[in-house]
């Protein structure tokens, strides 16, 4: 099986098929999505005592399991305010969330956002595949987080039913070499998918990590409306 390796600092091109990683504890990595040959762009941070302690109580909820809506940009703050059920810390998991939104909206010029998070223990997405949509953020505020290889190391005909029923490691998608990159809980990501302007065969390739093992993830993700 490929090893997992966290993400660093670097760029993966070739020749052939650029295919590029940009990532900084700076949130203005986030501006690089825009050449063509980034494909996922990372904030890297950490969460502070007051956000674990946070995100921690929403965990410990029974109650809780998912929200998810579209609405604009400027109703954001009030739909969480009225849909989040109360815990310990409730104002720093939602004024992070209400943050994300707005960067999200000012870098791709959004009015309007679709918003989900859920807790998640088993799964959601196991096999690797593109979200043929033009951008999707990420971040996994609790528990392993998302999971994908370069493009040079991938057999793109192997996705979907080109698998032929077999797992990701046995199917051939993953070359030789191959060495499976792991976004870090707390990092905030922009994944470039198939639906962005120039990308139809180029999508970011990606999988909900299999090594959960009933941990409890939430997850954030933010879509264009």
């Amino acid at each position: 099986m490929p090893k997992q390796q966290p993400i660093t600092n670097f760029n993966i091109s070739s020749d052939q098929n650029k295919y590029a990683l940009a990532a900084s504890s700076d949130p203005q990595i986030w501006t690089s999505f825009y050449e063509e040959n980034i494909h996922i762009a990372v904030w890297q941070r950490t969460h502070s005592m007051a956000m674990d302690t946070s995100i921690n109580a929403l965990l410990a909820l029974n109650t809780f399991s998912q929200l998810q809506f579209s609405s604009s940009i400027q109703d954001v703050a009030r739909t969480l305010a009225l849909h989040m059920p109360q815990f310990e810390n409730r104002e720093t998991l939602l004024e992070d969330i209400i943050l994300l939104t707005d960067m999200f909206a000012c870098l791709f010029d959004q009015d309007a956002i679709g918003l989900r998070l859920r807790v998640i223990d088993t799964p959601m997405c196991p096999r690797f595949h593109v979200d043929q949509i033009p951008s999707r953020l990420i971040t996994t505020y609790a528990g392993p987080a998302t999971e994908w290889v370069p493009n040079e190391f991938a057999d793109r005909s192997k996705l979907g039913a080109g698998n032929n029923g077999l797992n990701d490691e046995e199917s051939g998608l993953l070359q030789p070499l191959c060495h499976i990159q792991s976004i870090q809980t707390g990092d905030v990501a922009l994944l470039k998918g198939g639906g962005w302007k120039g990308n139809e065969d180029s999508g970011l390739i990606h999988r909900s990590p299999n090594n959960i093992d009933g941990q409890k993830r939430l997850l954030l993700t933010l879509d264009f409306a």
